[in-house]
């Protein structure tokens, strides 16, 4: 029951993601700055859209991984759990591809340091996003990818990456 909450409220924050101001979220990264957002975790970098089998490998057993026919590509989906956070992927030309990471607690953190349970003020320091949301989300995105960072009476609540497809 708790993944099917958790699916909805990620599919309507989604929906309401169309009035954003997404791609001016965030100021242009400058040329010495990353041209997506990457997570890291053991050294092991995690990027949207890139081959999900080196990662899954460095990674190691995953604590569970399901997996469901894509509505959106042919093949499976597959979702991969860590503990503090989950991996999606997405069929693409005989591979699976990172579509999405998302944090399911407080001890791991963006590549800037922001991690569930830190102050609203801390993502608007260090990101300088111009507004919230309407489901209470700073939607940035850099490249390819989206960061959504959903805050929740002033604290951090869930972050997610995504592939921008």
């Amino acid at each position: 029951m708790k993944k099917v909450t958790i699916l909805l409220f990620v599919l309507c924050c989604v929906a309401s993601l169309a009035g954003c101001k997404s791609a001016s979220a965030v100021p242009k990264p400058s040329a010495s700055a990353a041209d997506a957002f990457v997570f890291t975790y053991n050294d092991i970098s995690i990027a949207m859209n890139a081959d999900a089998a080196p990662v899954i490998d460095a990674l190691g057993e995953p604590k569970s991984c399901t997996e469901q026919a894509s509505c959106a590509f042919e093949g499976m989906e597959k979702t991969y759990s860590y503990g503090s956070f989950s991996i999606t992927t997405y069929p693409n030309d005989g591979k699976d591809c990172i579509s999405g990471l998302w944090f399911t607690d407080d001890q791991v953190a963006t590549e800037e340091g922001v991690r569930i349970g830190d102050p609203q003020s801390k993502v608007e320091q260090i990101y300088k996003p111009e507004e919230l949301c309407g489901c209470n989300a700073y939607i940035l995105t850099r490249g390819e990818t989206m960061l959504s960072i959903f805050v929740t009476d002033g604290v951090v609540s869930s972050i997610q990456y995504n592939a921008v497809l």
